[in-house]
């Protein structure tokens, strides 16, 4: 690949940020819209995919940005990812076994799956000490 069709990840990184903060927004807004708002089964269904399309625009640029990394950086992000997508699935699993058992009866997996992103951060500090 040429350097024209890569961008510089400190460009990247910004647009990444936002993209993920308006999605987490969009969530929030989403859940608050489904459950007070009367809206017939169509609108409903077009108002649960707007996260779910940012979100896909996120994974996009996410790999978009992981390509312009070097091989260092891209093991690093592949730990962090090994670590935090198994440590995300025990999340979900703990919560789910919980309701089971008869505890956490007011939350779901979708309650915490904005934890389960944030895995990744303490995943990615511990794969940039490894290599450090």
């Amino acid at each position: 690949m040429d350097t024209w069709n890569r961008p510089a990840p400190r460009r990247l990184a910004p647009w990444l940020a936002l993209l993920s903060a308006l999605t987490l927004m969009a969530v929030l807004g989403v859940t608050w819209s489904l459950d007070h708002l009367a809206l017939p089964p169509s609108g409903r269904l077009a108002l649960a995919m707007i996260p779910v399309a940012l979100w896909s625009g996120a994974i996009t640029l996410f790999v978009w940005l992981l390509r312009t990394l070097d091989e260092l950086q891209r093991r690093i992000q592949l730990e962090a990812l090994a670590i935090a997508f198994p440590a995300a699935m025990m999340l979900g699993m703990g919560v789910e076994y919980a309701q089971k058992a008869g505890f956490a009866l007011d939350l779901g997996v979708g309650d915490v799956w904005p934890f389960m992103f944030l895995l990744y951060l303490p995943a990615l500090v511990y794969a940039h000490w490894k290599y450090r």
